[in-house]
């Protein structure tokens, strides 16, 4: 990201503060309708000047996301299944999971569990209701799910936000497709992703389908290019999602590259495919004409070779005639 002072995360930083109020806010956001500039810096945000409401969505999204010291949980992908028909279990599961795991990485295993617990309520600022239930249920999803699963981190802030409020299924698709996409990704700056691996992973999936016959009911109606395209530009327009599939199978995605960097990317790459492409083709095409080659030649020694064997026999004939 930019460090200068007139880049938006220097800005939001600089006016919040850690103050998420709604007030705030509103600062931030009349400041940015008297700064173009700075506006069209935020990531590509021209919604912004529409309404407040929208900008409202995409800062407390992005805020978080740029923040240094926002908090995650992390757990695997699997733990996202079943999400459209019971949220509050996946994400109580999620949160169970992520506590238990960030006590395994971070506390000293001599400590009781409780001790333990605590202080990681105190490292990632939360509350986690009866530290026992917790615990036991954290217990159990880290010895049922396989050692080295996918894992995906959420932040706090977009946790919480799907865990206490009431959202529509196409909220919930896009949560899926923001997850599936940055548990893809991982820490890389971009990558492609085909729609079925995307909606796999939407589906909790750690491994790609072969067919979405294979997806649960819920996540099959979105598994088309209408519904995806309406996930993705909202993901663009409120979620800081950059994506690009001008020619290629699927789609290249990513949060920290600018549009123009990523098709760069995209188009480097193709550009790079097509030319390996080209130069096996030009490989085989030379085999072939070589193969083609030797078969002529062994059909000229051929037909010379019989040639030479029909000249003998005459002379050979003629000779005995004349005898």
């Amino acid at each position: 990201m930019e460090n200068n002072q007139n880049s938006p995360e220097v800005f939001l930083h600089r006016c919040n503060k850690g103050n998420n109020s709604l007030p705030q806010i509103q600062i931030i956001y009349n400041y940015l309708l008297e700064n173009t500039a700075t506006a069209e810096a935020a990531g590509g945000v021209y919604f912004i000047a529409k309404d407040f409401k929208s900008f409202y969505k995409w800062y407390k999204i992005n805020f978080s996301i740029m923040s240094r010291k926002e908090k995650y949980f992390n757990a695997p992908v699997q733990l996202l299944q079943g999400f459209m028909n019971d949220s509050f279990k996946c994400l109580d599961n999620f949160f169970d999971y992520s506590v238990y795991y960030y006590v395994l990485k971070h506390k000293d295993t001599n400590l009781d569990f409780e001790r333990a617990y605590k202080m990681a309520e105190k490292d990632l600022k939360i509350t986690c209701g009866s530290i026992e239930d917790t615990y036991k249920n954290g217990v159990k999803l880290y010895l049922k799910i396989p050692v080295g699963s996918v894992k995906v981190g959420i932040n706090k802030s977009l946790f919480f936000d799907f865990y206490k409020n009431k959202k529509t299924d196409f909220e919930k698709a896009c949560f899926l497709a923001f997850t599936a996409i940055k548990s893809i990704m991982q820490s890389k700056p971009y990558c492609k992703i085909t729609n079925l691996y995307l909606w796999s992973r939407m589906d909790g999936k750690a491994k790609v389908v072969n067919d979405i016959s294979e997806l649960s009911p819920e996540i099959q109606f979105y598994a088309n290019e209408y519904q995806t395209k309406k996930i993705k530009e909202e993901l663009r327009n409120n979620w800081n999602l950059k994506y690009y599939g001008r020619y290629v199978r699927g789609c290249y995605y990513s949060f920290s590259l600018s549009l123009d960097k990523l098709i760069f990317e995209a188009e480097k790459r193709r550009k790079k495919n097509i030319n390996a492409i080209n130069k096996e083709k030009d490989k085989e095409a030379y085999s072939k004409a070589m193969q083609m080659l030797e078969r002529h030649m062994l059909e000229r020694h051929t037909k010379g070779v019989h040639d030479l064997i029909g000249t003998i026999v005459r002379s050979y004939t003629n000779y005995n005639k004349k005898f």
